[in-house]
Formats: C-alpha cells, structure tokens, sequence
C-alpha cells in the first residue's frame, strides 16, 4: 500500500514541475512578443521623424518660415 502512494505523490509532484515549466515558457514567449510589438513601434516612430526631417529639408519655403519664426531676438 505505502508503494502506491509513493509512486502517486511522485507522480503529483512531476505534473505540478511540468505544468511550472509549462507556465514559465508561455510567460518568456508573451514577454517577448511585447518586446517585439515595442521594438517595431519604435522604429515605426523613429522612421516618421526621419520623414519629417526629410521633407522639412527638402522644402526651403518651410525652413525660411521657420527661421523667421523661431529668430533669436537680439537683446
């Protein structure tokens, strides 16, 4: 008799390690789908700004607006 609940305990204790790892797997893969999903909404942003700096660049009408706009006053 006490050999069967051993081997059920040590069976109990096997499933409860396996689903742990199981959690712990699901866990790492979310984190790094977030850290994925954040890296490329990163870049998204960073490729927006380096448009905008190409267009402002490129258009001279709107850097003389903005120089006139943003002159330092002479004090």
């Amino acid at each position: 008799m006490s050999w069967v609940i051993l081997l059920k305990t040590v069976l109990k204790l096997g499933s409860l390690l396996a689903r742990i790892v199981q959690q712990k797997q699901l866990m790492d893969a979310g984190e790094a789908k977030a850290l994925s999903r954040g890296l490329q909404d990163a870049t998204d942003k960073m490729d927006k700004a380096n448009k905008a700096l190409r267009d402002l660049r490129g258009n001279k009408r709107l850097r003389l607006k903005l120089r006139r706009k943003f002159r330092a006053s002479k004090d």
